[in-house]
């Protein structure tokens, strides 16, 4: 039941029209819940595959190296077995990051283009932005507009229900929560905010903690306005999206 109130969340959360599109979504969704069960099996050689994967389908992958280095070192300590498929299991963020710096540098001369390119775009993307705490929570309170651009309500509403779940998370697996923490964490600092409904989307641990508090709810017809809810969000950011209006 929970399982399944979990999958329910999940589709019916507005961001998820972008399973529907031609975004890294889908595939980074995939990479990342293959990872995950791999580790939890101790399946390292097969989780080394996803590991590499996933900084090419979105730079954000490299950070998967912190999900796998619980595994390693708390989870599985037995460091007399699968030395070398742990070893390359944790190589293997570093070395898919390696492969998209070799492809950006092959394509258009420069490693780095990928990430100068950010700055042409709106929100200015940068990873050095988390160390920058104060203009981070400047721009959490830099509010235009109820679902814009950069200034969005409806974004930081839901970056607030991603820190409110966060121990929640940690109950239900920590190798879950080191996923989640800089999943959802970075993206929200790099680009202030900007589009965090859809970035918010492949954190799946947090829809599995309110899937398993939304089965535990008593009453059926609470469970089922909340889905219809933000189904019926999801079908006007569709309309908005075909439309070309911003959605994320």
């Amino acid at each position: 039941m929970e399982t399944r109130k979990s999958l329910l969340l999940l589709l019916a959360y507005p961001g998820a029209i972008f399973f529907l599109f031609v975004y890294s979504e889908s595939l980074f969704f995939l990479l990342s819940v293959s990872l995950l069960l791999f580790l939890l099996k101790k399946k390292y050689l097969p989780a080394a595959c996803a590991a590499f994967l996933l900084p090419l389908t979105r730079a954000v992958g490299v950070f998967v190296i912190l999900p796998i280095l619980w595994q390693v070192l708390r989870m599985d300590r037995d460091y007399t077995l699968n030395r070398a498929a742990k070893a390359l299991c944790l190589l293997a963020p570093l070395l898919g990051f390696g492969a998209y710096l070799a492809v950006m540098a092959a394509a258009t001369g420069n490693a780095f283009e990928g990430f100068a390119a950010q700055k042409l775009f709106i929100a200015e993307s940068s990873i050095f932005q988390i160390f920058d705490i104060g203009s981070f929570l400047r721009s959490f309170f830099d509010i235009d507009s109820l679902h814009g651009m950069e200034g969005s309500v409806l974004d930081r509403i839901w970056f607030i229900v991603f820190c409110a779940s966060l121990m929640g998370v940690w109950r239900i697996h920590p190798l879950l929560f080191w996923y989640a923490l800089p999943m959802g964490l970075i993206p929200a600092m790099t680009v202030s905010f900007m589009a965090y409904m859809r970035y918010l989307l492949v954190v799946f641990p947090v829809f599995m903690l309110w899937g398993v508090r939304l089965a535990r709810m008593r009453n059926p017809l609470g469970q089922a306005v909340i889905l219809a809810g933000l189904f019926a969000l999801q079908i006007l950011f569709l309309l908005r999206h075909i439309n070309n209006f911003w959605v994320g």
